[in-house]
């Protein structure tokens, strides 16, 4: 993934780059750009319809801004995404790895 990620930040140098994708390659992309380990548990949120940004600095990427659904906050629909909601039926949902077989 990192890889993958560094290839596509150097064939477009200087330029944006958007990439649409699913949450499991978000969260490595997250990790990647702040150096959480893979097999730290999830603390970090993964939105439907977020916009998440990182930097790619020529040798390392960073996290500019996560989880970002401002954009949809003048939506009179309800939010694609109510990670509180989602909180409140289950508050250990983020924090249980998803590759161990741990049970909550």
């Amino acid at each position: 993934m990192a890889a993958a990620l560094g290839d596509l930040a150097q064939a477009h140098p200087g330029q944006t780059v958007i990439a649409v994708t699913h949450g499991g390659v978000l969260d490595i992309a997250y990790r990647i750009a702040t150096g959480m380990p893979l097999e730290a548990p999830r603390g970090h949120d993964l939105l439907n319809a977020s916009l998440n940004r990182i930097r790619w600095d020529g040798s390392a990427f960073s996290l500019l801004a996560w989880a970002d659904v401002a954009h949809l906050a003048t939506s009179r629909e309800a939010p694609l995404d109510d990670v509180e909601a989602r909180r409140r039926r289950d508050p250990l949902e983020s924090r249980v790895p998803r590759d161990t077989g741990a049970t909550r």
